[in-house]
């Protein structure tokens, strides 16, 4: 009596967060801190990190989910029908080579539907989707095992898991072996090629997306209606975007002028506003602001230069990293 009152309170404790989905938890909070906090200078470091939440986490999330309790012994390696694993479970070599193969279906499904919602494709939306994704069906695979008999659970137990399946390996004779080879094989260069693009990404990949905005008369921040006479005096409501490519958070400037021209010439110029700010990798930084315009004439242009880091003290057109500009007329009042 005595000892089994030791193994009751020592299954009770273990089983508050079954030890795969604390390591999958624990996994995916890595990927994600790498990916935000690590250097690209440490892209190994990242790579081994942010692996598991890409090709392996997603699937063993979801295989958790839909078989929550522990494989029962089966005198053939085959199935009878398609509900048999979801009534008997399946074996450790099972869930594994599912949550591999699963994992490369839901990536690109994510993805795609980040792409297509209103937060975009980002560094902060994919780490978040794919951060949400694991812990949310991890936490289903936990409930539906407490809802099942101690005995009936899935308790993962590496020792036993690897004896099971070198002895299914041994009876499944050449068929086994090579059906086995080709699973790890397509895992190797699965990972292999989701390697290099994560640890060397393609040249020219790199870049800002620099856009200027206009304002209507709902308030609606578009890329087109932009004033083209004016008067002197009157503010304009105007917005810049700025989306952050670099592969690292990048501090930008942005000048704005009035300038008076002869022909491509600039002869003239006025500083209307300056502003800066840091912003993350994937992120996007949008600026309200208005500009006030001093001098007077035609086809006055209002010049945007924007500059990764500090400005130079002669901010122009030759030394910005991109620029942008509309045309306007302004009269007297």
């Amino acid at each position: 009596m005595k000892s089994e009152t030791k193994t009751s309170t020592r299954l009770s404790t273990e089983q508050l967060l079954p030890t795969d989905i604390f390591a999958a938890l624990l996994l995916a909070g890595g990927g994600v801190l790498a990916a935000l906090f690590v250097p690209p200078s440490l892209g190994l470091v990242r790579l081994l990190l942010g692996l598991p939440l890409l090709l392996f986490l997603p699937g063993y999330a979801l295989v958790a989910a839909l078989f929550p309790n522990r494989p029962a012994d089966r005198t053939s390696s085959s199935w009878s029908n398609v509900r048999e694993p979801l009534v008997h479970g399946i074996t450790g070599g099972e869930r594994l080579a599912l949550s591999f193969g699963l994992s490369l279906v839901i990536a690109p499904i994510l993805v795609l539907g980040l792409g297509a919602s209103v937060w975009g494709i980002s560094l902060q939306s994919v780490l978040g989707a794919f951060g949400l994704f694991v812990t949310l069906f991890s936490l289903v695979g936990v409930v539906r095992r407490y809802r099942l008999s101690v005995e009936e659970r899935y308790n993962p137990s590496f020792t036993v898991g690897y004896t099971r399946y070198r002895r299914r390996l041994s009876n499944g004779g050449t068929a086994m072996t090579a059906v086995n080879v080709l699973l790890v094989l397509g895992v190797v260069a699965a990972a292999s090629s989701m390697a290099f693009a994560l640890a060397a990404p393609p040249a020219g990949g790199q870049f800002t997306n620099f856009s200027l905005l206009s304002q209507d008369e709902n308030g609606t921040f578009t890329s087109a209606g932009f004033p083209s006479d004016v008067t002197q005096g009157t503010a304009i409501p105007m917005a810049t975007s700025i989306e952050n490519k670099e592969g690292q958070q990048t501090n930008y400037s942005v000048v704005v002028q009035l300038q008076r021209m002869d022909g491509q010439q600039v002869v003239e110029r006025q500083e209307l506003t300056r502003f800066s700010r840091t912003v993350g990798d994937g992120s996007t930084w949008r600026h309200k602001h208005s500009i006030v315009p001093s001098m007077t004439g035609e086809d006055l242009r209002v010049q945007y230069l924007m500059y990764e880091g500090e400005p130079p003290a002669d901010p122009r057109a030759q030394n910005a990293d991109d620029t942008l500009h509309i045309w306007i007329t302004v009269t007297e009042p």
